[in-house]
Formats: structure tokens, C-alpha cells, sequence
């Protein structure tokens, strides 16, 4: 299924690129959000969290509907052919590199996220060690301003 930030329009999104099989990254990223959604309680409810590949010749559909909502259910994973991979990584000035190397696929990416508010906006770029207690606060006050 397609989507599109508008179809989150009413909710907070945390957005975040990686691939599935990285070894450190991506799963502490996501283990992070999800403290992120523990730490809102109640607000969590109008968040929607969103992981997207960003090496889809690998990771499959399938294979991210099984990985991204291990760390929550509520977790969308998102995957694109590799020109719409392009071009969403350009617009949120994400970098990566897919590297061939002694018959081994090495993957290089950007290690932080944004905050998106709830009318579409982006208000935050949180870098990789940004602690989960920063991230809820920034969550809350996206949610609660006028």
C-alpha cells in the first residue's frame, strides 16, 4: 500500500531510513522510539512512527512487516522502488550508499530522523544519540500547540 505524510495528518510522525539488516543503528533506533511511545502514555496514541529502507532491492514487504512492528505494533515499515527510495531520501536530506564489497552488501546511511507535526510540518531533526526523555518532549510540544 502506498503512503503519503498527508495520510497522517492529525497525528505527530517520527520518521527514520535504515535498512533491516543493520546491526546497530536501525534496531536501537527503533527500540528508542518505542520508549519514546511508552514515555507519551496516552499521546502515543497520536503518534505514528515510520521506518523507511533504504535498500529495497533486500528488504522486502514482507520482510519489513515482520521486522518494524517486532519493535511495536504500531510501527509502519515503508519501502519504495530504488527512484522513489531516491527521491523521499532527497527531500529529507537523508545520504546513503549501498557498497558491494568481498560478496557482501555494506549499507552507509544518515543516522537521525525528523518530527513531522500534525498539519504536515517538519519541526525536528533528532540526531542518533538523542535520548528518548528529548525526543517525548519534542512529541508533546508538536501535539499540544495551538
Amino acid at each position: 500500500m502506498r503512503r503519503r505524510l498527508a495520510d497522517f495528518r492529525g497525528k505527530a510522525v517520527l520518521i527514520y531510513f535504515g535498512y533491516r539488516q543493520c546491526p546497530d543503528v536501525c534496531p536501537t533506533t527503533l527500540a528508542r522510539m518505542n520508549d519514546v511511545l511508552d514515555l507519551l502514555g496516552l499521546d502515543a496514541k497520536r503518534v505514528q512512527v515510520l521506518w523507511m529502507t533504504v535498500d529495497p532491492e533486500r528488504d522486502t514487504q514482507q520482510l519489513l512487516a515482520n521486522y518494524v512492528p517486532a519493535f511495536n505494533p504500531a510501527f509502519l515499515g515503508l519501502r519504495g522502488s530504488e527512484t522513489e527510495t531516491d527521491r523521499v531520501t532527497r527531500e529529507f536530506e537523508i545520504e546513503y550508499r549501498i557498497l558491494h564489497y568481498k560478496n557482501q552488501v555494506l549499507v552507509d546511511h544518515s543516522a537521525f530522523g525528523y518530527l513531522i507535526d500534525p498539519g504536515g510540518r517538519t519541526r525536528v531533526r533528532f540526531d542518533y544519540d538523542t535520548s528518548a526523555a528529548q525526543i517525548a518532549e519534542d512529541v508533546r510540544a508538536v501535539l499540544n500547540a495551538p
